[in-house]
């Protein structure tokens, strides 16, 4: 395939709302760009052009490191194809199939356990930072008098946007394991 006709495009999206990247894949399948590919963290999206289509794009978590190829197969068999994969997260296409469903999981079990899969890690790293946050903010003296004080507001930002980003994701994971 020449260069002229595969196109890098940024998006940015969250893990409790990878429907957001869904849908603008999705969109671009029916304007005659197909995700091709991902990198950096699912951040960058490669497109190839093609026919327009209808595509479903859906991204998947799955729960365990191990018998990773079974779980690739099975998803192949049922006509998908694997677009990439990104910290551990799976990107699925398959071109829609009028009468034939476009969704992984299409019980609200397989939905509520897969979103509690996603969420448990999450939770856990945003526990894990709270004492840390504390420990910056409480050595924030010790910072000012070693003349860091920029490099401690950085860290303590940084931190402070860390874990409220993971405790949001947690309570919109929450809530959503709850509506399933």
């Amino acid at each position: 395939m020449s260069d002229a006709t595969v196109k890098w495009k940024c998006k940015f999206w969250s893990t409790w709302n990878e429907e957001a990247h869904q849908q603008w894949a999705e969109a671009h399948a029916r304007q005659g760009l197909k995700l091709s590919g991902i990198a950096c963290m699912g951040l960058l999206n490669r497109f190839e052009t093609a026919a327009p289509e209808e595509r479903a794009i859906r991204w998947d978590y799955p729960p365990q490191l191990t018998g990773r190829e079974h779980y690739r197969q099975l998803y192949r068999d049922a006509g998908w194809e694997l677009v990439g994969t990104a910290i551990g997260w799976h990107c699925w296409s398959k071109a829609v199939e009028p009468g034939k469903p476009s969704e992984l999981f299409t019980d609200s079990e397989s939905k509520r356990r897969r979103y509690r899969v996603v969420m448990l890690p999450m939770a856990v790293v945003a526990a894990a930072n709270i004492p840390i946050l504390g420990v910056l903010v409480s050595s924030w003296p010790v910072y000012v008098e070693q003349g860091l004080a920029g490099t401690a507001a950085t860290a303590i930002a940084a931190c402070a946007i860390a874990t409220a980003s993971l405790l949001y994701g947690t309570l919109r994971l929450w809530q959503r394991i709850q509506s399933s």
